[in-house]
């Protein structure tokens, strides 16, 4: 048994597949951007809060009681560390839902395809 599509059906299929693709990529275009900005604003962040840090010890206590007593410190950059994860997370929901989202009329048009192709 010999199946054969139409053209019209052939140009759909491939419409919504290159509809799709750019979805697709839209989103997770938007997502890598979301992850650039977080990581810029993080680093930032570290760097200004690491260099104040620095120049108040050092001008405080010396060298010598600034290396014995810096681990004061790790408290406040596990909160840190928590923190970007929370943000890095709650950002990419939306993402996640959105590419999901995308991928359905995919998967749906895919299976049709198949079944049609499987019942004639």
């Amino acid at each position: 048994m010999t199946t054969t599509l139409r053209p019209e059906q052939i140009s759909t299929a491939q419409k919504a597949g290159v509809d799709s693709f750019f979805n697709l990529a839209n989103t997770l275009f938007g997502g890598v951007e979301k992850v650039i900005e977080l990581n810029l604003q993080t680093a930032r962040a570290a760097l200004a809060e690491t260099s104040a840090n620095t120049r108040q010890d050092h001008a405080r206590e010396g060298p010598q009681r600034m290396v014995r007593g810096s681990g004061h410190r790790a408290g406040p950059y596990a909160e840190q560390v928590q923190s970007y994860g929370d943000t890095f997370w709650r950002s990419h929901r939306p993402l996640r839902r959105n590419f999901s989202s995308s991928l359905k009329p995919v998967t749906k048009s895919i299976t049709g395809g198949y079944r049609s192709l499987s019942t004639t």
